[in-house]
């Protein structure tokens, strides 16, 4: 038989040990517990840390502050999956260094700064993984989503139904 909630105001399903519903269960343990860095007054939210000790971890492998100056090709997944890299004064990068890897690797390729409408697909759907031969590039203009080749092929049959 399920069994409810032991938390007053709440009417779930219990799945723990404890009587609690996942939700209550991880209200109760944040606001019991503190981030495990020295001084810092937020609540846990994995690991043992706040919510900004676990995302500077996540994205510099370290909560160390001194750690965030980043050394040239750094690199970090994205929550979407794709890979970061700091590569400072590369065609491709912001203004902050970083630039997606599989961006840098066809404009690498190509020999210039990709447009904004162009798009680098990967062909296996892993977006880790950024050999060349993995990489298509796409235009996005108009139709959406067209590969490079057949494009050319269409504009080649245009012109010369029309010319």
């Amino acid at each position: 038989m399920a069994r409810v909630c032991v938390t007053i105001t709440c009417t779930r399903q219990s799945h723990r040990k404890t009587g609690e519903c996942e939700s209550c269960y991880r209200k109760r343990n944040r606001l019991l517990s503190g981030c495990s860095i020295k001084e810092c007054p937020g609540g846990v939210v994995a690991r043992g840390w706040c919510g900004k000790h676990w995302q500077r971890w996540r994205m510099h492998g370290s909560t160390d502050p001194s750690r965030i100056a980043r050394v040239y090709g750094d690199t970090y997944i994205t929550r979407a999956g794709y890979v970061v890299e700091y590569v400072p004064g590369h065609v491709q990068a912001d203004e902050d260094g970083r630039t997606l890897y599989h961006r840098r690797v066809m404009s690498d390729i190509i020999g210039r700064r990709l447009e904004s409408y162009e798009n680098v697909h990967h062909k296996n759907g892993n977006r880790q993984d950024n050999r060349p031969n993995n990489l298509e590039l796409w235009i996005s203009r108009q139709p959406a989503g067209q590969r490079i080749q057949d494009l050319v092929a269409w504009a080649k049959w245009i012109l010369e139904t029309y010319e």
